[in-house]
Formats: structure tokens, sequence, C-alpha cells
């Protein structure tokens, strides 16, 4: 088990991001970075927190500081069931796309 997963992807984070996605699967929050590429999803989703690429590596360690401070909570994150990740969710999409 993990607390949190560290990916300072170079080019951003993305739902092609396998590794943040297994990690969302568990619950556990993922501390990124993000470009302007990067999808409005994981950026606005609760338990992702980043920072720029563009910041460089100081701005992503003073996140695992704050991390590490407790002062970003995973009290607050929503059962990832209830999420736009979770099969209902993606299902309802798929079907709203093919007129079903």
């Amino acid at each position: 088990s993990m607390d949190v997963i560290l990916s300072p992807f170079i080019d951003g984070i993305s739902t092609r991001r396998s590794s943040a996605i297994a990690a969302m699967l568990h619950d556990v929050p993922v501390l990124t970075t993000f470009t302007r590429e990067s999808d409005d999803l994981m950026l606005d989703h609760p338990l992702v927190h980043c920072t720029p690429v563009s910041a460089g590596a100081g701005a992503f360690g003073e996140l695992a500081k704050t991390w590490g401070s407790g002062r970003l909570s995973a009290a607050a994150i929503p059962d990832f069931a209830a999420s736009p990740f979770a099969w209902n969710s993606i299902a309802s999409t798929i079907s709203g796309k093919l007129g079903l």
C-alpha cells in the first residue's frame, strides 16, 4: 500500500498515464506536473495535486513538502466509484455518444 504516488511527468498528466490512473483506482492521491496539453479532467480531479512542468523540480519538491506536512489532506477525497473514471460513468458517456 502507499499514501501517495509521485509522478512528475515531463509532458504533464493526462488520462493516458496508466500509472496515475492505477493509483487513482485505489483512491491514492497523485502528486504530478501539468502542461497546457494536460487533460482538464485530470487537473480537476480531487485525487490530483500538481505543479506546472515549467516551474521546474523545485516547485514539484515544494508540492511534495506540502503533502508531507499534512497541508494537502486525503480526507476530502471522494470514493473513486463516484468519479468520471467509474464504469457506470464511462458506460453512460459511451451510450450517450452512440445515441443509446
